[in-house]
């Protein structure tokens, strides 16, 4: 007794590129939002990596000018 089981083919991948769905006025604003929202992180992240490098030269130079007094 043969049972027959439907073969599933694989999709084709689209080589043509169609144009995306037009946007409404929501995702619009939504993709807006989003795009801001990023480049505020980006502006945060830089501040606070310019303090942390800040600091850092800071406590350096402190270290490296008082060395001298150090091995007196």
């Amino acid at each position: 007794m043969l049972t027959s089981y439907p073969v599933l083919k694989k999709k084709q991948p689209n080589l043509y590129r169609t144009a995306p769905p037009p946007m409404d006025d929501n995702s619009m604003q939504a993709n807006e939002f989003d795009k801001k929202e990023q480049d505020s992180k980006k502006v945060i992240v830089i501040v606070v990596i310019s303090i942390l490098l800040g600091v850092n030269g800071l406590l350096l130079w402190q270290f490296f000018d008082k060395k001298p007094i150090l091995k007196r």
